[in-house]
């Protein structure tokens, strides 16, 4: 797709209804079927350069729509046999709302993929290009989003800042001489460093120089969440703080991955099971995490139900949840 865009994404591909119909009924297809999958499938894993075709095809037919309107739907749909309904409702909801159409595709990338998160800064990019261009009340220039990234500093923005942080913090631990002084600095580094940057240490790829390394930093943080140290108090805490941050939605999705690991989601249960086997006046941070991790797309709701229903004041429990529930939702 992406030859392709090249070597026909141009102004006259926009100004001539003909032209237009003709690649948009190649391109509109393509994008719709990549988002149902998207929907289906939340595991499916994009590229940098499916990101970068999903994000030019959904402008270009944008700026199509913008210029021919009706005409360009009525032609498109004599061109392809399939699909009639969702094409039609695409293109209606591109006269209603164009831009809420792009920050749906965004949003679809980063939250409904396996590793959306790693394309924030592409899409970023890429939406500041065609944010300024709208905003100045230019024209889009096809040639400088149709060409291939010309500098090794673009390809670059498909590594989370945050990635490289971690890595640069798992490098500076493992110089360490012995495991007291790995251990002391890792409970520093958890009560000093925010959740999202943990996090990646349960993405980090299998096949990684890091991995090893990784793997067991994360034995090491579960092994703290199962035995309820401060250290793991403090971490729990950084926790709610991102779920709560005003992004709160797509991280709760991001959370809501790193589920994926079995010792994470049982070293979290069993930290979950401790807190409120021994706590009367529970914060409200704990409360806000046991509703999310109880919530009905939590990928963890019962494991940790099982765990909570040991207690003899899970009705306390769930009557609490059930009032601040309303709060929060």
């Amino acid at each position: 797709m992406d030859y392709y865009l090249r070597n026909n994404l141009n102004d006259q591909s926009v100004l001539q209804l003909e032209e237009a119909a003709k690649h948009n009924a190649r391109l509109l297809p393509w994008l719709l079927q990549l988002l149902d999958q998207m929907q289906d499938q939340k595991y499916l894993e994009l590229s940098a350069s499916n990101v970068e075709c999903m994000f030019k095809v959904a402008i270009y037919i944008a700026e199509c729509h913008a210029r021919h309107g009706e005409a360009l739907t009525e032609s498109m749909l004599l061109l392809v046999q399939h699909g009639h309904a969702s094409i039609r409702s695409y293109y209606d909801q591109l006269e209603r709302n164009r831009q809420q159409c792009l920050d749906h595709l965004c949003s679809s990338i980063m939250n409904s993929t396996c590793n959306g998160h790693q394309h924030i800064c592409l899409l970023y990019q890429l939406r500041k290009l065609w944010s300024s261009k709208q905003d100045e009340g230019e024209k889009l220039d096809w040639s400088l989003l149709s060409n291939p990234r010309k500098s090794e500093d673009s390809l670059q923005l498909t590594i989370e800042l945050e990635t490289q942080q971690m890595r640069q913090l798992v490098s500076r631990l493992y110089r360490l001489s012995t495991e007291d002084e790995l251990r002391l600095a890792l409970n520093r580094a958890l009560e000093l460093l925010p959740f999202q940057l943990w996090m990646e240490l349960w993405r980090e790829p299998v096949g990684s120089l890091m991995y090893e390394r990784c793997l067991v930093l994360r034995h090491m943080i579960c092994d703290m969440l199962e035995e309820s140290t401060a250290t793991s108090q403090r971490f729990v805490q950084a926790i709610t703080a991102y779920l709560t941050e005003e992004s709160s939605s797509s991280n709760v999705y991001r959370f809501y991955r790193c589920m994926s690991q079995p010792r994470f989601v049982q070293a979290l249960c069993s930290y979950c099971h401790v807190y409120w086997q021994c706590e009367t006046s529970p914060a409200q941070h704990m409360i806000y995490l046991t509703h999310l991790l109880l919530a009905s797309k939590s990928p963890c709701r019962v494991q940790l139900f099982n765990k909570l229903r040991q207690l003899k004041n899970l009705p306390d429990i769930l009557a609490l949840l059930s009032k601040m529930a309303f709060i929060y939702n």
